[in-house]
């Protein structure tokens, strides 16, 4: 025979390329698996968290009972805040950075922040002034910290924002024992709490005593009526500013503590810090713009060294603004209360001012789910509103069809409503009885000739 006419056999492929293949598409099954992970993880934000923790100072002081005017107000906002109770703005930034602690937002002073602590926490901007008092003791005025030279001055707890800014301020007058210089003693340093401090300067035992407090705490009040005590002004105000940025010069005006009394005699210079909203780097973003509406209800009013509408601010800040409360500054009304009062209007079927609000939250939170949901039910509601209006005027005018698919949409819209179903029913009884024959069952029926 002929090898043209032998029959061709093809030999059986080999298992193991068979198997080769298979671990290949298995390989590029977990490729793909891990590809979709990972860009879930990268562009879905986890949901924000319904609890968070804020280190203030001790409870006698203005960022422990602002902290609890926040939890009272956020409460409202279905958010629960723990306030923390700690030695100050030192301790709130060490608790910042540790990551079983907790603590997601501290009221920080600025000024006591160290390099690496910078680069390290986002800021979500500065609340109010705290003016830094400085009393002291004698019948001699003084007019330069310097001359304070070999008192006993109280400096604050350490671990405080009175500590941390006190510590600086003698340092470069030449106080501190290891800075001394010219024949200086330096000073005898008294870490205490700015109560009992308060307390020691009255009473003789302290010379003088360093205060970061507010215009109205308690014991700065007393002490400016005390007539043993006196507040020192700082006549070089401006280069104090010069030389620590974080300090702000400002003004008590005569008579600011009490006008019958002429308290104080004439104008204060003083330098003021600034409180700040402190947060680390991973504080979820849609918390962002509902802790600066709250510090906008608390602090935007002024106070007697702050203009209304001054705080909170993008300035005065030692860490950079986080990206989030940069848009918040920007973008005028918080992005959150644009979603509530889209949720209103959703409610009261304003359907294309819904739409608009809707777009301007979506400029400062982006496409996130609850604003797209609110999008398509705004959509959906415009569709609905028109063919309610034009599925009747359909059945008016005997277009059987036509008003059977309008209420067939209608129904995958609103579900079966009366008014849906009755118009199906009309719909169907119409085109019969033009027709003499069954009624459409669906909206692409076609009608029987």
């Amino acid at each position: 025979m002929p090898s043209s006419s032998q029959p061709k056999i093809t030999p059986p492929q080999p298992r193991s390329s068979s198997r080769q293949a298979l671990y290949a598409w298995i390989w590029i099954g977990f490729f793909c698996l891990a590809a979709l992970i990972a860009t879930y993880l990268m562009f879905v934000e986890p949901p924000p968290p319904h609890k968070i923790v804020i280190a203030t100072g001790g409870q006698n002081g203005a960022y422990f009972h602002y902290a609890q005017k926040y939890a009272e107000d956020l409460k409202k906002d279905g958010l629960t805040v723990e306030v923390r109770e700690t030695a100050g703005s030192v301790e709130n930034l060490r608790l910042l950075g540790q990551n079983d602690s907790g603590v997601a937002v501290a009221i920080v002073q600025s000024g006591v922040a160290r390099a690496e602590e910078v680069s390290q926490f986002w800021a979500l901007g500065s609340l109010y002034r705290e003016p830094l008092w400085v009393f002291y003791r004698g019948d001699k005025r003084i007019e330069r910290l310097s001359e304070l030279a070999g008192k006993r001055i109280g400096v604050g707890p350490p671990g405080s924002g009175t500590h941390a800014i006190a510590m600086q301020l003698l340092a470069v007058n030449g106080l501190v024992e290891s800075n001394a210089a010219n024949g200086k003693s330096g000073a005898v340093l008294v870490e205490e709490s700015v109560a009992t401090a308060a307390k020691s300067l009255q009473k003789g035992d302290l010379d003088a005593a360093f205060f970061v407090a507010a215009f109205d705490a308690a014991y700065i009040q007393e002490l400016q009526k005390d007539r043993s005590v006196k507040l020192l002004n700082f006549d070089q105000h401006e280069a104090y500013h010069r030389r620590f940025r974080f300090l702000s010069p400002v003004t008590v005006p005569a008579g600011m503590v009490n006008l019958s009394q002429n308290i104080p005699a004439q104008d204060v210079n003083l330098l003021a810090p600034t409180a700040m909203l402190v947060v680390r780097k991973d504080f979820h973003p849609a918390l962002v713009p509902l802790l600066l509406r709250t510090a906008t209800r608390i602090h935007g009013k002024g106070d007697e060294l702050s203009n209304p509408g001054e705080f909170p601010s993008e300035m005065f800040c030692d860490f950079s603004i986080s990206e989030d409360a940069s848009r918040f500054y920007k973008s005028g009304q918080p992005a959150l209360q644009r979603l509530k009062k889209a949720d209103e209007l959703l409610k009261a079927k304003k359907w294309k001012e819904a739409i608009e609000t809707l777009n301007k939250a979506s400029d400062s939170l982006g496409g996130i789910r609850i604003i797209r949901d609110g999008l398509q039910q705004a959509q959906l509601g415009i569709e609905s509103d028109g063919l309610l209006k034009k599925a009747p005027e359909l059945l008016k005018d005997k277009k059987w069809d036509d008003a059977f698919n309008a209420y067939k949409r209608l129904m995958q819209i609103l579900g079966e409503t009366d008014e849906v179903k009755k118009g199906i029913a009309a719909a169907q009884a119409g085109y019969a009885e033009e027709h003499k024959t069954a009624a459409p069952t669906g909206p692409t029926d076609e009608p029987k000739k």
